[in-house]
């Protein structure tokens, strides 16, 4: 499945929070609560309002709110906090263009906690590799870039668990050697028989290497990573294409009866 690059996204207006999955039930959706939603505004930007050149959208503001799952036998409660700013929302006026706005007040949240999954997590993940997982989730409010590093590292622990080795047996001075990431995805390539979830891990090693070394990690290269490491850990541990692959023998299998 693609995931929902609209629904995380990091600038909405405060009139339209995106409803997110909850975190700790999966099946309810986070109802933003209107009534407990707070934004403030610095008195730096507050002494603005003084220059005679101002605009509204020179206002700046920090925010907090909640939001609460419409479960009723979950009703988690997730917290909503980060930066906001007034930009135009243009509308139509005559029917030509885009030729009349008004202000609105939007928000970029830089946490939220607990954080919902970016994309399901199967149940067959082991809990440390899904535990790596959910804190890039959760550290994707703040920092993209650090996010990708979070999932590299979870990509490091699939290959720990299907029993890919971390060292060589070529020694040298300082004993075994380290495998580079490159190589223990090809040798999960060659003993596990799944060329593309490999081209998807490698994906995910060379965006996520552009990120260690510093470099901006760019939100659609972040989302199409997160689309292919989906489908390579569905494939890992559900095994989709295998049982499908099984079923279409076993169908085929009939004629012979």
């Amino acid at each position: 499945m693609t995931v929902n690059r609209n629904l995380w996204r990091r600038n909405f207006s405060d009139r339209s929070v995106p409803r997110y999955p909850c975190p700790r039930c999966g099946r309810g959706s986070l109802v933003w609560d209107e009534d407990r939603y707070v934004k403030l505004e610095p008195k730096h930007s507050e002494r603005k309002h003084d220059n005679e050149d101002w605009e509204p959208d020179w206002v700046q503001y920090r925010f907090v709110g909640f939001s609460k799952c419409n479960n009723s036998t979950c009703g988690e409660i997730v917290a909503i906090a980060g930066l906001g700013y007034v930009d135009r929302e243009y509308v139509y006026g005559d029917g030509v263009g885009l030729d009349e706005y008004e202000w609105q007040t939007m928000v970029s949240p830089t946490s939220i906690s607990p954080a919902p999954n970016l994309f399901p997590l199967s149940p067959k993940i082991p809990e440390q590799i899904r535990g790596e997982i959910k804190l890039a989730f959760k550290v994707y409010w703040g920092d993209v870039r650090a996010a990708t590093i979070r999932l590299r590292t979870s990509l490091e622990m699939v290959l720990d668990d299907r029993g890919v080795p971390r060292t060589t047996d070529k020694t040298d001075k300082k004993g075994k050697g380290m495998l580079p990431l490159e190589q223990r995805i090809a040798k999960f390539a060659e003993s596990a028989g799944d060329d593309e979830s490999a081209e998807a891990m490698h994906a995910l090693r060379v965006v996520g290497n552009i990120g260690t070394h510093g470099e901006t990690v760019r939100d659609e290269d972040f989302f199409d990573i997160l689309d292919v490491y989906e489908h390579a850990l569905l494939e890992i541990y559900e095994q989709p294409s295998a049982q499908r692959k099984a079923m279409r023998a076993r169908l085929i299998a009939l004629k012979d009866k």
